[in-house]
Protein backbone atom coordinates (compact mmCIF):
# COMPACT_ATOMS: atom_id res chain seq x y z
CA UNK A 1 0.00 0.00 0.00
CA UNK A 2 1.47 3.07 -0.54
CA UNK A 3 0.51 6.43 1.47
CA UNK A 4 -1.72 9.50 -0.78
CA UNK A 5 -2.53 11.30 2.16
CA UNK A 6 -1.14 12.15 5.66
CA UNK A 7 -2.83 13.55 8.67
CA UNK A 8 -1.31 16.57 10.08
CA UNK A 9 -0.92 17.37 13.63
CA UNK A 10 -1.45 20.80 15.17
CA UNK A 11 2.34 22.64 16.24
CA UNK A 12 0.68 25.04 18.03
CA UNK A 13 -1.63 25.92 20.58
CA UNK A 14 -3.17 28.67 19.72
CA UNK A 15 -7.21 27.64 19.37
CA UNK A 16 -7.81 29.32 15.78
CA UNK A 17 -4.39 27.41 14.37
CA UNK A 18 -5.12 24.18 16.31
CA UNK A 19 -8.69 23.92 14.92
CA UNK A 20 -7.03 24.11 11.15
CA UNK A 21 -6.22 20.55 12.26
CA UNK A 22 -8.34 19.32 14.39
CA UNK A 23 -11.27 20.20 17.60
CA UNK A 24 -12.10 18.80 21.25
CA UNK A 25 -15.70 17.68 21.00
CA UNK A 26 -15.17 16.13 25.00
CA UNK A 27 -12.86 16.06 26.80
CA UNK A 28 -9.06 16.72 25.69
CA UNK A 29 -6.13 16.46 23.49
CA UNK A 30 -2.59 16.97 24.06
CA UNK A 31 0.36 16.86 21.55
CA UNK A 32 2.53 14.02 22.70
CA UNK A 33 6.20 13.91 20.78
CA UNK A 34 5.23 14.23 16.74
CA UNK A 35 1.67 13.07 17.19
CA UNK A 36 -0.96 13.04 19.94
CA UNK A 37 -2.58 12.06 23.22
CA UNK A 38 -6.38 11.84 22.99
CA UNK A 39 -7.23 11.38 27.00
CA UNK A 40 -9.83 8.57 27.77
CA UNK A 41 -13.69 9.06 27.37
CA UNK A 42 -12.37 12.07 25.22
CA UNK A 43 -13.55 12.49 21.62
CA UNK A 44 -11.70 14.12 19.21
CA UNK A 45 -12.93 15.83 15.33
CA UNK A 46 -10.44 16.00 12.19
CA UNK A 47 -13.42 17.84 10.68
CA UNK A 48 -10.95 20.36 9.62
CA UNK A 49 -9.06 22.74 6.37
CA UNK A 50 -5.87 20.80 6.62
CA UNK A 51 -7.11 17.33 7.62
CA UNK A 52 -10.73 16.69 5.78
CA UNK A 53 -10.70 14.44 2.64
CA UNK A 54 -12.02 16.37 -0.18
CA UNK A 55 -13.37 13.87 -1.78
CA UNK A 56 -15.44 15.64 -4.53
CA UNK A 57 -11.90 16.53 -5.49
CA UNK A 58 -9.57 13.09 -5.44
CA UNK A 59 -12.95 11.85 -7.63
CA UNK A 60 -13.09 14.12 -10.10
CA UNK A 61 -9.25 13.78 -10.55
CA UNK A 62 -7.74 10.88 -8.90
CA UNK A 63 -7.89 7.02 -9.34
CA UNK A 64 -7.29 5.49 -6.29
CA UNK A 65 -8.26 1.91 -6.40
CA UNK A 66 -9.24 0.81 -2.85
CA UNK A 67 -8.64 3.29 0.01
CA UNK A 68 -7.15 1.78 3.42
CA UNK A 69 -7.13 3.95 6.54
CA UNK A 70 -4.07 3.55 8.65
CA UNK A 71 -3.74 4.50 12.42
CA UNK A 72 -0.38 3.68 14.31
CA UNK A 73 -1.55 4.56 17.88
CA UNK A 74 -1.64 2.58 21.07
CA UNK A 75 -5.08 2.07 22.72
CA UNK A 76 -8.62 1.47 21.88
CA UNK A 77 -11.56 3.46 20.57
CA UNK A 78 -13.66 3.97 17.78
CA UNK A 79 -12.83 5.78 14.42
CA UNK A 80 -16.53 7.61 12.91
CA UNK A 81 -16.43 9.28 9.28
CA UNK A 82 -18.90 11.50 8.48
CA UNK A 83 -19.43 13.32 4.71
CA UNK A 84 -20.58 16.61 4.63
CA UNK A 85 -22.44 17.67 1.17
CA UNK A 86 -23.96 20.85 -0.30
CA UNK A 87 -27.26 18.67 -1.14
CA UNK A 88 -27.82 16.28 1.52
CA UNK A 89 -26.27 17.89 4.73
CA UNK A 90 -24.06 16.08 6.43
CA UNK A 91 -24.44 12.64 7.88
CA UNK A 92 -22.02 9.70 9.59
CA UNK A 93 -21.14 6.80 6.81
CA UNK A 94 -19.69 4.11 8.68
CA UNK A 95 -17.76 3.54 12.20
CA UNK A 96 -14.82 0.78 13.13
CA UNK A 97 -13.67 0.04 16.47
CA UNK A 98 -10.34 -0.64 17.51
CA UNK A 99 -7.58 -1.61 19.87
CA UNK A 100 -3.68 -1.92 19.86
CA UNK A 101 -0.96 -2.02 22.26
CA UNK A 102 2.19 -1.49 20.30
CA UNK A 103 2.36 2.41 19.00
CA UNK A 104 4.48 1.21 16.06
CA UNK A 105 1.80 -1.46 15.14
CA UNK A 106 -0.42 -0.31 12.06
CA UNK A 107 -4.17 -0.88 11.91
CA UNK A 108 -5.09 -0.78 8.62
CA UNK A 109 -8.83 -1.28 7.52
CA UNK A 110 -10.93 -0.62 4.16
CA UNK A 111 -12.96 2.66 3.53
CA UNK A 112 -16.10 2.43 2.19
CA UNK A 113 -17.73 5.12 1.17
CA UNK A 114 -20.47 4.33 -1.53
CA UNK A 115 -24.11 4.19 -0.82
CA UNK A 116 -26.61 2.82 -3.13
CA UNK A 117 -27.43 6.53 -3.81
CA UNK A 118 -24.50 8.28 -5.47
CA UNK A 119 -23.22 11.22 -2.91
CA UNK A 120 -20.34 12.89 -2.67
CA UNK A 121 -18.81 15.83 -0.57
CA UNK A 122 -16.23 15.91 2.26
CA UNK A 123 -15.10 13.31 4.34
CA UNK A 124 -13.88 13.62 7.69
CA UNK A 125 -13.26 11.77 11.06
CA UNK A 126 -13.90 11.69 14.56
CA UNK A 127 -12.27 9.71 16.95
CA UNK A 128 -13.30 8.57 20.13
CA UNK A 129 -11.17 6.90 23.59
CA UNK A 130 -12.55 4.09 25.47
CA UNK A 131 -11.44 3.97 29.58
CA UNK A 132 -7.75 4.39 28.72
CA UNK A 133 -5.68 7.27 26.52
CA UNK A 134 -5.21 6.75 23.05
CA UNK A 135 -1.45 7.46 22.19
CA UNK A 136 -1.15 8.13 18.07
CA UNK A 137 1.89 8.73 16.15
CA UNK A 138 0.37 8.67 12.73
CA UNK A 139 -2.55 8.58 10.67
CA UNK A 140 -2.39 8.07 6.62
CA UNK A 141 -5.07 7.32 3.80
CA UNK A 142 -3.22 4.92 1.80
CA UNK A 143 -3.46 3.11 -2.13
CA UNK A 144 -3.59 0.03 -3.26
CA UNK A 145 -2.12 1.53 -6.24
CA UNK A 146 1.73 1.87 -5.74
CA UNK A 147 3.26 5.34 -6.99
CA UNK A 148 6.66 5.63 -8.33
CA UNK A 149 6.66 8.97 -9.52
CA UNK A 150 9.25 11.94 -8.41
CA UNK A 151 9.62 15.24 -7.38
CA UNK A 152 11.88 17.93 -7.47
CA UNK A 153 11.87 21.14 -5.73
CA UNK A 154 12.64 24.70 -6.90
CA UNK A 155 13.37 27.56 -4.37
CA UNK A 156 13.98 31.13 -5.60
CA UNK A 157 15.81 33.43 -2.58
CA UNK A 158 16.86 36.68 -2.54
CA UNK A 159 18.16 37.68 1.22
CA UNK A 160 15.68 36.07 3.49
CA UNK A 161 18.50 33.52 5.18
CA UNK A 162 16.99 32.98 8.23
CA UNK A 163 13.37 31.88 6.44
CA UNK A 164 15.45 30.30 3.62
CA UNK A 165 16.79 28.07 6.04
CA UNK A 166 14.35 27.10 8.40
CA UNK A 167 12.33 26.09 4.96
CA UNK A 168 15.35 24.24 3.90
CA UNK A 169 15.82 22.17 6.96
CA UNK A 170 12.00 21.29 6.91
CA UNK A 171 12.23 19.74 3.28
CA UNK A 172 15.91 17.76 4.31
CA UNK A 173 13.63 16.59 7.50
CA UNK A 174 10.32 14.92 4.74
CA UNK A 175 12.94 13.67 2.26
CA UNK A 176 14.36 11.26 5.29
CA UNK A 177 11.09 10.04 5.40
CA UNK A 178 9.49 10.85 1.69
CA UNK A 179 12.02 9.08 -0.57
CA UNK A 180 10.06 10.40 -3.61
CA UNK A 181 12.09 13.68 -3.23
CA UNK A 182 15.23 13.93 -5.93
CA UNK A 183 16.86 17.23 -6.16
CA UNK A 184 15.96 20.53 -4.75
CA UNK A 185 17.53 23.55 -7.05
CA UNK A 186 17.93 26.37 -4.56
CA UNK A 187 18.81 29.60 -6.63
CA UNK A 188 20.59 32.41 -4.74
CA UNK A 189 19.80 35.89 -6.41
CA UNK A 190 20.93 37.95 -3.49
CA UNK A 191 24.13 38.54 -1.61
CA UNK A 192 26.61 35.67 -1.02
CA UNK A 193 25.44 34.00 2.21
CA UNK A 194 26.47 35.41 5.85
CA UNK A 195 24.58 33.08 7.65
CA UNK A 196 27.32 30.08 8.15
CA UNK A 197 25.16 27.51 8.98
CA UNK A 198 22.95 28.05 5.90
CA UNK A 199 26.50 27.84 4.09
CA UNK A 200 27.25 24.68 6.20
CA UNK A 201 23.79 23.43 5.48
CA UNK A 202 24.50 23.23 1.80
CA UNK A 203 28.07 21.65 2.53
CA UNK A 204 26.77 18.77 4.24
CA UNK A 205 24.01 18.11 1.77
CA UNK A 206 25.21 18.31 -1.76
CA UNK A 207 23.62 15.20 -2.46
CA UNK A 208 20.11 16.38 -2.19
CA UNK A 209 20.01 20.11 -2.61
CA UNK A 210 22.17 22.18 -5.46
CA UNK A 211 22.89 25.99 -5.17
CA UNK A 212 22.77 28.07 -7.95
CA UNK A 213 24.12 31.77 -7.86
CA UNK A 214 23.35 34.17 -10.12
CA UNK A 215 22.17 38.12 -10.97
CA UNK A 216 19.72 39.47 -9.82
CA UNK A 217 16.73 38.40 -12.58
CA UNK A 218 13.08 38.80 -10.31
CA UNK A 219 11.35 35.71 -9.46
CA UNK A 220 10.71 34.97 -12.71
CA UNK A 221 14.57 34.58 -13.51
CA UNK A 222 14.70 32.79 -10.48
CA UNK A 223 12.05 30.10 -10.80
CA UNK A 224 12.57 30.01 -14.64
CA UNK A 225 16.22 28.81 -13.72
CA UNK A 226 14.72 25.83 -12.01
CA UNK A 227 12.45 25.03 -14.46
CA UNK A 228 15.04 24.51 -16.58
CA UNK A 229 17.50 22.55 -14.69
CA UNK A 230 14.30 20.16 -13.62
CA UNK A 231 13.39 19.66 -16.90
CA UNK A 232 17.14 19.05 -18.47
CA UNK A 233 18.09 16.81 -15.81
CA UNK A 234 15.14 14.71 -16.59
CA UNK A 235 14.97 13.83 -12.45
CA UNK A 236 11.29 14.33 -11.97
CA UNK A 237 7.38 13.64 -12.62
CA UNK A 238 6.49 16.85 -10.87
CA UNK A 239 8.39 19.81 -10.18
CA UNK A 240 6.85 22.42 -7.04
CA UNK A 241 8.18 26.09 -7.25
CA UNK A 242 7.91 27.86 -4.08
CA UNK A 243 8.68 30.74 -2.25
CA UNK A 244 11.64 30.90 0.21
CA UNK A 245 9.80 32.93 2.63
CA UNK A 246 6.92 31.07 3.53
CA UNK A 247 6.25 29.08 6.68
CA UNK A 248 5.12 25.53 5.74
CA UNK A 249 4.37 22.17 7.36
CA UNK A 250 6.72 19.60 4.85
CA UNK A 251 3.96 17.04 5.16
CA UNK A 252 2.07 19.31 2.82
CA UNK A 253 4.34 18.77 -0.31
CA UNK A 254 3.90 15.03 0.72
CA UNK A 255 0.38 15.48 0.46
CA UNK A 256 0.15 17.32 -2.78
CA UNK A 257 2.21 15.02 -4.30
CA UNK A 258 -0.02 12.32 -3.48
CA UNK A 259 -2.64 14.05 -5.34
CA UNK A 260 -0.67 14.97 -8.37
CA UNK A 261 0.78 11.02 -8.49
CA UNK A 262 -2.58 9.23 -8.31
CA UNK A 263 -5.01 12.26 -11.27
CA UNK A 264 -6.21 10.74 -14.00
CA UNK A 265 -4.50 13.44 -16.42
CA UNK A 266 -1.87 15.34 -16.42
CA UNK A 267 -2.92 18.35 -13.81
CA UNK A 268 -0.43 20.70 -12.02
CA UNK A 269 -1.63 20.98 -8.14
CA UNK A 270 -1.78 24.71 -6.51
CA UNK A 271 -1.39 25.33 -2.56
CA UNK A 272 -3.64 28.10 -0.99
CA UNK A 273 -2.18 31.32 0.91
CA UNK A 274 -3.16 31.71 4.68
CA UNK A 275 -2.22 35.04 6.22
CA UNK A 276 0.69 34.55 8.49
CA UNK A 277 -0.79 37.66 10.95
CA UNK A 278 -4.23 35.89 11.23
CA UNK A 279 -2.69 32.17 10.59
CA UNK A 280 -6.32 31.08 10.32
CA UNK A 281 -7.54 33.02 7.55
CA UNK A 282 -7.69 32.11 4.07
CA UNK A 283 -6.11 35.01 1.95
CA UNK A 284 -6.38 33.53 -1.43
CA UNK A 285 -7.71 29.91 -2.77
CA UNK A 286 -6.59 30.81 -6.50
CA UNK A 287 -7.38 33.05 -9.27
CA UNK A 288 -9.57 33.26 -12.02
CA UNK A 289 -8.53 35.39 -15.18
CA UNK A 290 -10.55 37.42 -17.24
CA UNK A 291 -10.03 38.38 -21.06
CA UNK A 292 -8.38 41.26 -20.77
CA UNK A 293 -5.87 39.99 -17.86
CA UNK A 294 -7.09 40.93 -14.83
CA UNK A 295 -7.17 38.31 -12.20
CA UNK A 296 -10.00 37.36 -9.63
CA UNK A 297 -8.94 36.29 -5.97
CA UNK A 298 -11.30 32.89 -4.96
CA UNK A 299 -12.12 32.70 -1.41
CA UNK A 300 -10.24 35.78 0.06
CA UNK A 301 -10.51 36.73 3.57
CA UNK A 302 -11.85 33.71 4.84
CA UNK A 303 -11.87 32.14 8.15
CA UNK A 304 -11.12 28.20 7.24
CA UNK A 305 -10.50 27.44 11.49
CA UNK A 306 -14.64 27.83 11.18
CA UNK A 307 -15.79 24.29 9.94
CA UNK A 308 -18.73 25.70 8.64
CA UNK A 309 -16.83 27.64 5.87
CA UNK A 310 -15.46 24.22 4.45
CA UNK A 311 -18.64 23.64 2.92
CA UNK A 312 -17.40 25.86 0.15
CA UNK A 313 -15.37 23.02 -0.44
CA UNK A 314 -17.94 20.54 -0.38
CA UNK A 315 -18.00 20.62 -4.29
CA UNK A 316 -14.99 21.15 -7.00
CA UNK A 317 -14.25 25.17 -7.37
CA UNK A 318 -11.90 25.68 -10.88
CA UNK A 319 -9.24 27.83 -10.91
CA UNK A 320 -7.35 29.18 -13.93
CA UNK A 321 -4.25 29.64 -12.30
CA UNK A 322 -2.11 28.87 -8.92
CA UNK A 323 0.59 31.67 -8.03
CA UNK A 324 4.10 29.89 -7.35
CA UNK A 325 4.17 30.42 -3.37
CA UNK A 326 3.20 26.58 -4.27
CA UNK A 327 2.52 25.47 -7.65
CA UNK A 328 3.56 21.80 -8.40
CA UNK A 329 3.99 21.29 -12.03
CA UNK A 330 4.38 18.09 -14.36
CA UNK A 331 8.16 17.93 -15.63
CA UNK A 332 7.58 16.77 -18.96
CA UNK A 333 5.40 20.19 -19.99
CA UNK A 334 8.14 22.21 -19.19
CA UNK A 335 9.31 21.06 -22.39
CA UNK A 336 6.21 20.89 -24.42
CA UNK A 337 5.02 24.54 -23.73
CA UNK A 338 8.32 26.40 -23.10
CA UNK A 339 9.66 28.63 -20.44
CA UNK A 340 8.37 31.71 -18.87
CA UNK A 341 9.13 35.27 -20.94
CA UNK A 342 11.94 37.44 -18.95
CA UNK A 343 9.25 39.86 -17.37
CA UNK A 344 11.25 40.09 -14.64
CA UNK A 345 8.70 40.03 -11.62
CA UNK A 346 4.62 39.47 -11.36
CA UNK A 347 2.32 37.90 -13.86
CA UNK A 348 4.89 34.74 -14.92
CA UNK A 349 3.33 32.83 -12.62
CA UNK A 350 -0.62 34.20 -14.07
CA UNK A 351 0.85 33.84 -18.03
CA UNK A 352 2.37 30.35 -17.00
CA UNK A 353 -0.91 29.14 -15.83
CA UNK A 354 -2.79 30.01 -18.55
CA UNK A 355 -0.13 28.49 -20.81
CA UNK A 356 -0.45 25.47 -19.37
CA UNK A 357 -3.83 25.19 -19.46
CA UNK A 358 -4.10 26.14 -23.32
CA UNK A 359 -2.06 23.33 -23.72
CA UNK A 360 -4.78 20.75 -21.67
CA UNK A 361 -2.78 20.68 -18.16
CA UNK A 362 -5.62 22.07 -15.68
CA UNK A 363 -3.84 23.36 -12.48
CA UNK A 364 -6.18 22.50 -9.51
CA UNK A 365 -6.70 24.09 -6.21
CA UNK A 366 -6.53 21.33 -3.56
CA UNK A 367 -7.89 22.65 -0.10
CA UNK A 368 -5.77 21.78 3.04
CA UNK A 369 -2.82 22.53 1.05
CA UNK A 370 -1.64 25.59 1.95
CA UNK A 371 1.15 27.35 3.51
CA UNK A 372 1.32 30.98 5.41
CA UNK A 373 2.90 33.99 3.41
CA UNK A 374 2.87 37.78 4.26
CA UNK A 375 -0.31 38.84 3.17
CA UNK A 376 -0.48 41.76 0.07
CA UNK A 377 -2.49 44.44 2.60
CA UNK A 378 0.79 45.00 4.91
CA UNK A 379 2.32 47.25 2.08
CA UNK A 380 1.29 49.63 -0.10
CA UNK A 381 2.26 49.32 -4.01
CA UNK A 382 5.03 50.68 -4.93
CA UNK A 383 7.48 49.86 -8.24
CA UNK A 384 5.34 46.54 -8.45
CA UNK A 385 2.82 48.56 -9.73
CA UNK A 386 4.62 48.98 -13.20
CA UNK A 387 4.94 44.81 -13.34
CA UNK A 388 1.33 44.58 -12.94
CA UNK A 389 -0.12 46.54 -15.60
CA UNK A 390 2.87 46.18 -17.80
CA UNK A 391 2.67 42.50 -17.49
CA UNK A 392 -0.88 42.29 -17.76
CA UNK A 393 -0.51 44.43 -20.81
CA UNK A 394 1.81 42.06 -22.43
CA UNK A 395 0.11 38.76 -21.52
CA UNK A 396 -3.71 40.32 -22.81
CA UNK A 397 -2.14 41.28 -26.28
CA UNK A 398 0.27 38.39 -26.43
CA UNK A 399 -2.46 35.93 -25.70
CA UNK A 400 -4.64 34.94 -29.12
CA UNK A 401 -7.40 33.79 -26.63
CA UNK A 402 -7.38 36.91 -24.63
CA UNK A 403 -8.26 40.85 -26.01
CA UNK A 404 -6.40 43.44 -24.93
CA UNK A 405 -8.14 46.15 -21.87
CA UNK A 406 -10.02 48.88 -23.67
CA UNK A 407 -8.24 52.02 -23.48
CA UNK A 408 -10.81 54.10 -21.61
CA UNK A 409 -11.16 51.45 -19.26
CA UNK A 410 -7.39 51.68 -18.87
CA UNK A 411 -7.10 55.16 -18.63
CA UNK A 412 -10.01 55.55 -16.06
CA UNK A 413 -8.04 54.02 -13.09
CA UNK A 414 -5.69 56.11 -14.57
CA UNK A 415 -7.15 59.38 -13.91
CA UNK A 416 -8.78 58.27 -10.88
CA UNK A 417 -5.20 57.72 -9.50
CA UNK A 418 -4.13 61.37 -10.33
CA UNK A 419 -7.14 62.76 -9.02
CA UNK A 420 -6.46 61.12 -5.70
CA UNK A 421 -2.94 62.62 -5.70
CA UNK A 422 -1.47 58.94 -6.21
CA UNK A 423 1.77 60.39 -8.57
CA UNK A 424 3.48 57.62 -7.91
CA UNK A 425 1.50 54.49 -9.66
CA UNK A 426 0.37 56.94 -12.41
CA UNK A 427 3.82 57.90 -13.33
CA UNK A 428 4.76 54.09 -12.75
CA UNK A 429 1.55 53.22 -15.19
CA UNK A 430 2.33 55.38 -17.62
CA UNK A 431 6.05 54.15 -17.53
CA UNK A 432 5.01 50.78 -17.81
CA UNK A 433 2.76 51.94 -20.99
CA UNK A 434 5.57 53.17 -22.87
CA UNK A 435 7.69 49.90 -22.00
CA UNK A 436 4.72 47.83 -23.33
CA UNK A 437 4.71 50.22 -26.93
CA UNK A 438 8.39 49.22 -27.49
CA UNK A 439 7.15 45.29 -28.17
CA UNK A 440 9.40 42.40 -27.71
CA UNK A 441 12.30 44.65 -28.15
CA UNK A 442 11.95 45.66 -24.80
CA UNK A 443 13.56 43.02 -23.44
CA UNK A 444 17.29 44.07 -25.74
CA UNK A 445 17.46 45.99 -22.63
CA UNK A 446 18.80 44.66 -19.53
CA UNK A 447 15.78 44.10 -16.97
CA UNK A 448 17.82 44.65 -14.34
CA UNK A 449 18.62 48.03 -16.01
CA UNK A 450 14.88 48.28 -16.24
CA UNK A 451 14.37 47.47 -12.86
CA UNK A 452 16.36 50.29 -11.59
CA UNK A 453 14.90 52.62 -13.97
CA UNK A 454 11.73 51.74 -12.07
CA UNK A 455 12.57 51.97 -8.76
CA UNK A 456 14.20 55.53 -9.07
CA UNK A 457 10.12 56.62 -10.54
CA UNK A 458 9.40 54.95 -7.65
CA UNK A 459 11.58 56.47 -5.38
CA UNK A 460 10.93 60.22 -6.93
CA UNK A 461 7.78 60.01 -6.96
CA UNK A 462 6.47 58.74 -3.57
CA UNK A 463 4.38 59.75 -1.39
CA UNK A 464 5.81 60.60 2.18
CA UNK A 465 5.60 58.18 5.40
CA UNK A 466 3.95 60.62 8.74
CA UNK A 467 3.74 59.75 12.40
CA UNK A 468 0.05 60.64 12.15
CA UNK A 469 -2.54 59.85 15.12
CA UNK A 470 -4.95 58.78 12.65
CA UNK A 471 -8.47 59.11 12.91
CA UNK A 472 -10.44 58.24 9.40
CA UNK A 473 -13.58 59.12 8.03
CA UNK A 474 -16.39 56.57 8.72
CA UNK A 475 -17.62 54.09 6.21
CA UNK A 476 -20.86 56.20 6.32
CA UNK A 477 -19.16 59.31 5.50
CA UNK A 478 -16.81 57.65 2.65
CA UNK A 479 -19.53 55.75 0.78
CA UNK A 480 -20.04 58.04 -1.76
CA UNK A 481 -20.42 57.37 -5.39
CA UNK A 482 -20.60 59.28 -8.77
CA UNK A 483 -22.91 57.92 -11.31
CA UNK A 484 -21.38 57.98 -15.05
CA UNK A 485 -22.89 61.85 -15.01
CA UNK A 486 -22.01 62.67 -12.05
CA UNK A 487 -18.33 61.51 -12.96
CA UNK A 488 -17.51 63.54 -15.80
CA UNK A 489 -18.55 66.61 -14.33
CA UNK A 490 -16.79 66.04 -11.16
CA UNK A 491 -13.41 64.70 -13.09
CA UNK A 492 -13.37 67.81 -14.96
CA UNK A 493 -13.82 70.62 -11.91
CA UNK A 494 -11.01 68.85 -10.31
CA UNK A 495 -8.93 68.75 -13.35
CA UNK A 496 -9.52 72.39 -13.74
CA UNK A 497 -8.71 73.09 -9.70
CA UNK A 498 -5.95 70.85 -9.44
CA UNK A 499 -4.48 72.38 -12.39
CA UNK A 500 -4.88 75.85 -11.42
CA UNK A 501 -4.97 76.50 -7.44
CA UNK A 502 -2.81 75.60 -5.23
CA UNK A 503 -5.10 72.94 -2.73
CA UNK A 504 -1.76 71.90 -0.75
CA UNK A 505 -2.86 74.20 2.07
CA UNK A 506 -6.62 72.48 2.22
CA UNK A 507 -7.17 70.37 5.61
CA UNK A 508 -5.41 67.31 5.56
CA UNK A 509 -8.17 64.45 5.76
CA UNK A 510 -7.32 60.60 6.72
CA UNK A 511 -8.77 58.14 4.52
CA UNK A 512 -8.35 54.42 4.75
CA UNK A 513 -7.28 52.58 1.78
CA UNK A 514 -10.61 51.27 0.60
CA UNK A 515 -12.08 54.78 0.82
CA UNK A 516 -9.32 56.69 -1.44
CA UNK A 517 -11.13 57.93 -4.73
CA UNK A 518 -12.01 61.70 -6.26
CA UNK A 519 -15.39 61.87 -4.37
CA UNK A 520 -14.01 61.68 -0.92
CA UNK A 521 -10.37 62.93 -1.44
CA UNK A 522 -12.12 66.41 -3.29
CA UNK A 523 -8.62 67.85 -4.27
CA UNK A 524 -7.27 67.90 -0.67
CA UNK A 525 -4.32 66.10 0.61
CA UNK A 526 -4.65 63.08 3.01
CA UNK A 527 -3.28 60.41 5.31
CA UNK A 528 -3.88 56.92 3.88
CA UNK A 529 -3.50 53.69 5.95
CA UNK A 530 -4.93 50.14 5.81
CA UNK A 531 -7.24 47.82 7.90
CA UNK A 532 -3.76 47.55 10.50
CA UNK A 533 -2.29 50.53 10.19
CA UNK A 534 0.94 49.27 9.13
CA UNK A 535 2.03 52.30 7.21
CA UNK A 536 0.69 56.27 7.15
CA UNK A 537 1.24 57.75 3.95
CA UNK A 538 0.77 61.55 3.01
CA UNK A 539 -0.55 62.39 -0.59
CA UNK A 540 -0.38 65.92 -1.65
CA UNK A 541 -1.65 68.08 -4.67
CA UNK A 542 1.45 69.22 -6.25
CA UNK A 543 -0.09 71.52 -9.38
CA UNK A 544 3.31 71.31 -11.81
CA UNK A 545 3.51 67.39 -11.13
CA UNK A 546 -0.48 67.32 -12.21
CA UNK A 547 -0.30 68.94 -15.51
CA UNK A 548 3.09 67.12 -16.12
CA UNK A 549 1.17 63.96 -15.80
CA UNK A 550 -2.31 64.83 -17.16
CA UNK A 551 0.47 65.51 -20.82
CA UNK A 552 1.89 62.37 -20.63
CA UNK A 553 -1.53 60.61 -20.41
CA UNK A 554 -2.91 61.87 -23.17
CA UNK A 555 -0.02 60.88 -25.27
CA UNK A 556 0.29 57.15 -23.23
CA UNK A 557 -3.23 56.78 -24.47
CA UNK A 558 -2.04 57.22 -28.30
CA UNK A 559 0.75 55.67 -28.13
CA UNK A 560 -1.09 52.08 -26.09
CA UNK A 561 -3.79 52.14 -29.16
CA UNK A 562 -1.11 52.05 -31.62
CA UNK A 563 1.08 49.48 -29.90
CA UNK A 564 -2.62 47.35 -29.79
CA UNK A 565 -2.87 48.23 -33.28
CA UNK A 566 0.33 46.83 -34.71
CA UNK A 567 0.35 43.56 -32.90
CA UNK A 568 3.73 44.22 -31.41
CA UNK A 569 3.95 41.65 -28.94
CA UNK A 570 2.90 38.62 -31.51
CA UNK A 571 6.29 37.21 -31.81
CA UNK A 572 6.85 36.77 -27.98
CA UNK A 573 7.26 33.13 -28.43
CA UNK A 574 10.85 33.80 -29.14
CA UNK A 575 11.92 35.09 -25.66
CA UNK A 576 10.42 32.31 -23.95
CA UNK A 577 12.75 29.28 -25.48
CA UNK A 578 14.80 27.07 -23.35
CA UNK A 579 18.29 28.77 -25.94
CA UNK A 580 17.05 32.30 -24.85
CA UNK A 581 17.22 31.84 -21.40
CA UNK A 582 20.35 29.83 -21.21
CA UNK A 583 22.00 32.61 -22.80
CA UNK A 584 21.37 34.93 -20.04
CA UNK A 585 22.22 32.31 -17.84
CA UNK A 586 25.90 32.26 -19.19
Amino acid sequence: MNTFKKVLFPKSNIPKVKNLYLSTVIGNVFNHGEGIRIQRNSKVSFNSYFNSFYESYWNKYCELGKVYFTLRAAGSGRVMFYRDTTDNGCYEIFSKEFSSSNIDNEIDFELFFNDTFHDEGRIFFDIEANEQDILIKAIEFKSSIPAKQRLSIGICTFNREDMLLDNLESVLALSKRFKNLSQVFVVNQGDEFKNPNLNEFFKNNLNLFKLISQGNLGGTGGFTRTLLEASKANISDYHLLMDDDVLIDADVIENAFGFASYSKNTIAVGGQMLDLLRPSMLNEYGCTVSNDGYISPIFSNIDVSNYPELARFNKVTKIDYNAWWFCMVPTKSIAEIKLPAPIFIRGDDQEYGMRLKKFGVETVGLPGIALWHEPFYIKVGGWQTYYDFRNRMILSASDSDMKSEKIDKLFLKVFRLLLVHDYQSVKLILEAVKDFSKGIDLFKENTVDIHDRVVKISKKYAPKSVNVSFNPQSDEQANKKWNKTERRVNFAKQIALLSSVNNSKKEVKHLWDRHVKPENVQCSPYVKSNGIQSYHYLYEPDKKVFKELLKEIVEAQLSYAYTIKLNKWKKIDSIKSFEYWSEIYE
